[in-house]
């Protein structure tokens, strides 16, 4: 079965963490039922080209700092809760990815107000991952990827 939550408009500086599943057997509801969440995003094995299952969900989100490190906290909670799972999916061939998305408003980097501030200094976006948020990553070999979007 393939479902897709509907594709949101995103403000500026809103983020989201999503948590990925790929197998070339595990059903998506059991994944989902292991874990007591509910995908935005399932595809089983043999509805995709490359013939694996695809399991996604929205982990956390918000827009400002303190979301941010609270999103983080309950991301480390997540995958803590749920190691066992985690470890026995990777070793019989699954691989596990956290995805960041940060929502850029494309006028941000376009819009100068007066034309005099340094366009070769502009920060656009800046991110600091805590020590804590890293080490659960790096126990349960999750790879990370960053998306930033316009």
């Amino acid at each position: 079965m393939r479902t897709r939550a509907s594709s949101a408009t995103h403000k500026s500086d809103e983020f989201s963490i999503d948590l990925t599943l790929t197998h070339k057997s595990f059903d998506p509801a059991d994944i989902s039922s292991s874990l007591s969440m509910q995908p935005s995003l399932s595809v089983k094995a043999g509805e995709r080209a490359n013939r694996a299952s695809l399991w996604q969900s929205v982990v956390a989100g918000g827009s400002d700092d303190v979301e941010f490190s609270e999103a983080l906290k309950r991301t480390v909670s997540v995958l803590t809760r749920h190691r066992k799972y985690f470890d026995d999916f990777t070793a019989s061939g699954g691989e596990i990815h956290i995805t960041l998305n940060h929502f850029v408003e494309i006028s941000t980097a376009t819009d100068f107000k007066d034309g005099e501030e340094d366009q070769t200094k502009f920060k656009l976006f800046e991110l600091d991952l805590y020590p804590e948020f890293m080490e659960s990553l790096a126990a349960l070999g999750i790879a990370l990827k960053l998306c930033v979007w316009a």
